[in-house]
């Protein structure tokens, strides 16, 4: 039932919940859904590029471009 044992990329009932919890439904969790969509596509368009920047740094990091965490900021911060 918990996601600590899930493989990256697959996801079970936990996920499921979490997203009812925090994202809602069309009837659930909103007063709005019309605002709530909007703001859901914003928040999605930056985890994705967040997620591109990511995926650079790993490489980065694989490559011994730069040490220590992804998500240090003195990482996130490269020319």
């Amino acid at each position: 039932m918990g996601s600590v044992n899930e493989p990256p990329g697959i996801t079970g009932i936990s996920h499921l919940f979490e997203h009812m919890m925090f994202k809602g439904t069309k009837t659930i969790g909103t007063k709005d859904y019309a605002k709530d969509t909007e703001i859901l596509a914003q928040q999605d368009a930056i985890r994705t590029q967040m997620e591109k920047e990511y995926t650079l740094l790993r490489e980065a990091k694989r490559r011994g471009e730069i040490t220590g965490e992804i998500y240090d900021p003195a990482n996130m911060t490269r020319a």
